[in-house]
């Protein structure tokens, strides 16, 4: 029966089937919804043994009536994400294949090993999806498809994000002095007399900004791109200095952000202020000179202004205190809570609002638990709280790692809808604190911004778990009661609208970006300049679907780029071993229908400007055997080697890099990264029959595939992967009802205007006027 089974699975998912279909039909197992690596499994069970499967469904919608289809078949519901439509399953081959075929399932993987890192933040938020999610703009299917693998996804590149801390270390190479960290400013006291000192390293003591930084949008370089931040596209900005941690040191620095990005004076395009800082809990304090910048940077500057809520929620999880702060407690500003990684639920420690008082919730969550991001080296924090021997990453926990999270997801927002403002909508409130509805709804600076208001209408609420805290709370840390918010959505005290969901609230920002700008009457101006965001919610959901790529090519490629570094104890091993060399490795899954490898190494040999030199190379292990498959000895051109490599495919290439360099060291002690790193880029281009189908799922990958000519395409190769369809939204209807409203008002006006104007006309050839209206 096992071998029965085998070979069903062989040939259903093994290339016997006509690939290319992105929904399953009925008797056959559906390839592009089953993980690889879930297949390499399921052709080694034995007929009846048990798998666990984590299963993806197209909504919340739809889950609970495929679930109950799953459990009449006997497969065991193991458990459900809350803020996911995503659920375990333990079943058998046949279940598996079952559940490939149900049109309601979008992806299935195995239950394996994981690792907590800041890859794995950013994909439970979203924004690897978003990254790799293109938008096409075409009207026409046809010509999105021909163009769609010139377009880049969204990754929040022109925009900037200002990081007020403790200063950015730029010397790590996920933080590139110069081209990722724009502009690092900081001061050594308070004041005029101490100006703002430009360097490379502004975060010598404490080291909080630097790990906040790689969150928002640090490029990954340090982890072969494996460990980027939410927004590697943007630019970044360090205003800070730890000389004191007090209000007016971050209130300098949100200054200095105000100044320097008003309209006509914002050269980095500054939109977002990212502040993972906040003073005790309490109420929205207008007469608070933080809350009064927070409020002209986004009042005057359209700048978005978001803050951490706090640490303080460990002994309040029944909302009867605010332990939020009341920075973040600001109407104008996005206070952020902290969810766990997987965002599964509330993190324990995160600030709660006073249940009843809706001003006083989070916003929205982000994940803040164990999360990995850029090392600050030789701080405080690298000192006291490193768990391991990572020289460039490091997990600590708090709401200080949610909020940059949110602070990089609205970059990619900004890239997205650039004509963003203020909104009409005000912050969530309820009677009982400082405050009465009248004095609320008359208040300027109880308006938010289109980008927090996003936020919330596509945040996913986090379900309550059935184990319970306490009788008012879950084991997940959420309450079991919860408000109503704007437009009835659900909002509770721990985190406001819930976590935040990158791929839907991006979707919104190009659909009201494309109904703002879009001229579909042709006459050379945008015909509703003012769209509102509610049409955006409106329309948005049909853009975001599955697309095909159809191009004549005869290669896919895939390229990802970083810095390796080397250590020995003459260039201050942190670690204190003999050497230490940086974990560049990547994976890399052979499309179907591949044939051979072409694996292209370039790097610079000779860095003058950092006076390194040095030789890498590129290792790689296909067969799994542990051993280095690229045996060959191509020539050194100057930085550039080449390797060719039979392959089959649906076989997974495990990449890393070697070599040897050396540096000559100068006298910085500011300098906490001396070691000799040398950059590099890794192309790999696979060689595949005519008529290829690949799938790119861009919710997990991190270097896209790509379709090329190399010169020997006869046919048409497909790339399957996701896209946000903005050439699909088309005149909203309410503008249509609008406009024939309008039109039909206009044409009875006229005919009532020709009738009185005949009565007028015959009433003075009788010579009598019409009698007047009493």
């Amino acid at each position: 029966m096992k071998a029965l089974a085998v070979l069903v699975f062989m040939l259903l998912v093994g290339g016997l089937v006509p690939p290319g279909r992105l929904e399953a039909r009925a008797g056959e197992a559906d390839v592009f919804v089953i993980d690889p690596d879930l297949r390499e499994v399921l052709l080694d069970l034995d007929d009846g043994g048990a798998i666990e499967v984590i299963v993806h469904f197209d909504s919340f919608a739809v889950r609970a009536g495929a679930l109950a289809d799953a459990e009449a078949r006997g497969d065991e519901v193991l458990g459900n994400l809350n803020a996911l439509p995503v659920t375990l399953i333990r079943t058998d081959l046949a279940g598996t294949l079952d559940l490939s075929q149900d049109p309601r399932v979008s992806w299935m993987e195995h239950n394996s090993g994981i690792t907590y890192d800041l890859e794995m933040s950013a994909g439970v938020i979203g924004a690897i999806d978003v990254w790799n999610r293109v938008p096409i703009y075409e009207d026409g299917p046809d010509t999105a498809l021909n163009t769609l693998s010139m377009l880049r996804g969204i990754d929040g590149r022109d925009v900037t994000v200002a990081i007020v801390d403790t200063g950015v270390d730029a010397g790590h190479p996920d933080l590139d002095y110069g081209e990722k960290v724009v502009r690092n400013l900081h001061k050594n006291g308070p004041g005029d007399s101490d100006p703002w000192i430009e360097a490379e390293n502004c975060d010598t003591s404490y080291g909080h900004g630097t790990h906040c930084a790689g969150i928002v949008g640090g490029n990954g370089d340090a982890s072969g791109g494996q460990r980027k931040g939410v927004a590697p596209g943007a630019t970044l900005i360090g205003v800070g200095g730890d000389w004191t941690p007090v209000v007016w040191a971050v209130l300098e620095g949100l200054e200095w952000v105000y100044e320097n990005s008003r309209p006509g004076n914002n050269p980095d395009n500054i939109r977002v202020v990212s502040n993972s800082w906040g003073g005790a809990g309490a109420e929205y304090d207008p007469e608070s000179a933080v809350s009064q910048m927070a409020e002209k940077l986004t009042y005057e500057n359209n700048v978005v202004v978001v803050f951490a809520a706090g640490n303080a929620g460990d002994t309040d999880h029944d909302g009867s205190t605010i332990t939020t702060s009341s920075q973040s407690n600001t109407p104008s500003v996005i206070g952020v809570a902290a969810s766990e990684r997987d965002g599964s639920g509330i993190a324990v420690f995160s600030s709660r609002g006073q249940k009843g008082l809706l001003a006083t919730y989070p916003d929205v969550a982000a994940p803040g638990v164990d999360i990995w991001a850029t090392t600050p080296r030789g701080t405080w924090l690298d000192i006291f709280q490193r768990t391991d021997e990572d020289l460039y990453y490091m997990a600590i926990s708090g709401t200080s790692m949610a909020t940059p999270h949110v602070s990089g997801l609205v970059a990619l927002m900004w890239q997205a809808c650039p004509s963003m403002n203020v909104s009409e909508h005000r912050e969530d409130f309820s009677e009982g604190g400082n405050f009465t509805v009248d004095e609320w709804n008359s208040m300027d600076t109880t308006l938010i911004h289109e980008a927090e208001y996003i936020l919330k209408m596509t945040a996913d609420y986090i379900e309550p778990t059935d184990e319970a805290e306490s009788d008012d709370v879950a084991a997940n840390g959420v309450p079991f009661q919860f408000d109503d918010g704007t437009n009835g959505r659900r909002l509770d005290y721990a985190q406001g609208y819930g976590l935040v969901n990158a791929t839907k609230a991006v979707g919104v920002c190009l659909a009201l970006h494309r109904l703002r700008t879009a001229d579909w009457n042709g006459d050379g101006r945008a015909d509703d300049p003012h769209a509102s965001v509610e049409t955006a919610l409106a329309v948005y959901e049909g853009m975001i679907r599955a697309g095909e790529v159809r191009e004549e090519a005869d290669a896919v490629t895939t390229t990802w780029r970083g810095e390796w570094a080397h250590f020995t104890n003459s260039t201050g091993n942190p670690t204190g071993g003999a050497t230490y060399d940086t974990d560049q490795s990547h994976r890399v899954r052979v499309p179907e229908g591949a044939s051979s490898m072409e694996v292209t190494l370039h790097w610079e040999p000779v860095d003058a400007h950092a006076l390194t030199a040095g030789t890498i190379d590129v290792w790689m292990d296909i067969d799994g055997d542990g051993g280095n498959d690229l045996t060959s000895d191509p020539l050194d051109l100057d930085g550039s080697k080449t390797y060719e490599v039979d392959v089959d495919g649906g076989e997974e290439a495990y990449f890393k890099v070697e070599g040897q360099a050396a540096k000559v060291f100068l006298d910085n002690p500011d300098d906490e990264f001396p070691e000799p790193r040398m950059a590099y880029t890794i192309s790999v281009l696979f060689h595949v029959e005519p008529g290829t189908i690949v799938w790119a799922d861009p919710s997990y990958i991190t270097s896209p595939y790509a379709l090329e000519d190399t010169g020997g395409a006869t046919s048409d190769a497909v790339l399957r992967t996701k896209v946000y369809d903005v050439g699909a939204i088309e005149p909203s209807s309410e503008d249509d009802e609008d406009f024939t409203g309008t039109l039909i008002t206009l044409i009875v006006l006229a005919l009532i205007a020709c009738t009185m104007g005949g009565s007028l006309l015959l009433g003075l050839r009788m010579g009598r006027t019409l009698p007047k209206k009493r």
